[in-house]
């Protein structure tokens, strides 16, 4: 009102562009109308139009016909898969929301509108993997729409990646067969039973028949029977149909074996050649030397350390409490190891406003989710835990630096 009174206008042209629904029109020219009425100002047209911005960049609708925006979202998933190696193009539920969410998004970004998002600082220290999917999401939507994408809307978009990688720590429960020897009343008492003692461990994927367990193909990690197989298709393990305490603790057992197969070895990751201790304070030659040492150990390529800084450039890679993990967007790595460097003398100034003291430099062969998801899970334990952070800052020897990370 005020600008309108001063004969200062938003241009025309600046609008041209913006998306928009007809309840959407209808209502911005009820807005601008009623105030023409009680402040006495006649409105140009351009103002309607900001004012159908404002409003088309809020508004979430679940029933608009415009698929423009699926486009995008399968564009994301599918880069995120080739990248990351999560596929979330069968969640439904998912695709619909980031969407929706895009709706109204795609006009803000459009239009440099500011956004705030207060969870920002908190989803880059706990959820490190959900903002690097985020990040891939960025990239997309920067090249379908030929302009930059704020970091706060690279935020909302990690915590959709994060309801998904939720339901993907879900699904890696193990999965069981039950097989009975005929009755349906002791399978479904069993069933009934695994299900309350397993609920966030076992996934029952089937109740069958000691016949019909001979006749399925159904793949899972472990049978639980009431019967003696004679057909070992699977490890089994044979219990009462009421789970005595004896036979819950040799199921755990059980799961517990099929879980050591794919353990994630800290001892592995973490090597005496890739630690070193340094004085140094320009962030660019931390990277250097530790992109060196992965090198030296033909662990990366030449293509590692160019990506290195093409990802830093993009969002600096400081997580909080003085830890940084620098990794490239992608490259041919050989084997998962963390290279570290403990700064010296206060840390490495990162971005504006922190300085780093803990660098963990990140190489995942091939993108394994399961590798990166722990190494994530890692990183992100050590930033909530200001104790041992003090006490990782102040290591000076590889074996002293080990002593504190079993301590996570």
């Amino acid at each position: 009102v005020c600008r309108v009174k001063d004969n200062c206008y938003v241009t025309a042209t600046d609008l041209e562009d913006v998306e928009f629904s007809m309840p959407e029109l209808r209502a911005a020219q009820g807005i601008i109308k009623e105030i023409d009425r009680s402040e006495g100002i006649c409105f140009p047209e351009s103002e309607i139009s900001y004012m159908l911005l404002h409003l088309s960049s809020k508004n979430r609708k679940s029933d608009f016909n415009n698929y423009r925006e699926y486009i995008v979202v399968d564009k994301i998933l599918a880069k995120i898969k080739e990248l990351y190696g999560y596929d979330f193009r069968q969640d439904q539920k998912m695709i619909s929301n980031i969407a929706l969410h895009l709706k109204p998004a795609i006009n803000r970004i459009k239009f440099n509108m500011n956004i705030q998002n207060p969870y920002l600082k908190n989803l880059k220290a706990n959820y490190p993997l959900a903002f690097e999917l985020g990040l891939v999401a960025k990239e997309v939507l920067e090249q379908e729409l030929k302009t930059n994408v704020d970091e706060a809307e690279v935020g909302y978009l990690a915590i959709h990646f994060l309801y998904g990688l939720d339901k993907e720590v879900v699904s890696e429960r193990q999965k069981v067969l039950i097989v009975c020897a005929s009755g349906l009343g002791t399978s479904q008492l069993l069933e009934s039973k695994v299900r309350k003692e397993f609920e966030n461990t076992l996934e029952i994927v089937g109740v069958y028949s000691f016949k019909e367990y001979e006749q399925s193909k159904v793949a899972c990690d472990f049978v639980i029977s009431t019967v003696p197989l004679r057909m070992k298709l699977h490890p089994f393990i044979q219990v009462s149909p009421f789970l005595t305490k004896a036979d819950i603790r040799n199921i755990t057992a059980l799961m517990k074996q099929g879980e050591t197969k794919d353990q994630f070895e800290v001892g592995k990751v973490f090597k005496k050649s890739l630690f070193l201790i340094s004085d140094k304070k320009n962030k660019e030659q931390v990277l250097v030397d530790l992109a060196s040492l992965l090198l030296e150990n033909k662990i990366v390529g030449e293509d590692y350390l160019p990506s290195l800084f093409e990802r830093e450039e993009i969002v600096p890679t400081y997580l909080g409490n003085g830890l940084a993990a620098p990794h490239p967007i992608e490259a041919n790595v050989e084997e998962t190891v963390i290279a570290v460097c403990i700064c010296n003398g206060g840390g490495v100034e990162w971005n504006d406003e922190d300085k780093a003291q803990v660098v963990f430099m990140l190489a995942v062969k091939n993108k394994q989710q399961e590798q990166l998801a722990t190494v994530y899970e890692l990183i992100s334990n050590l930033v909530e835990s200001p104790k041992a952070m003090g006490e990782l800052k102040r290591v000076t020897q590889f074996d002293e630096f080990m002593r504190v990370l079993q301590t996570i």
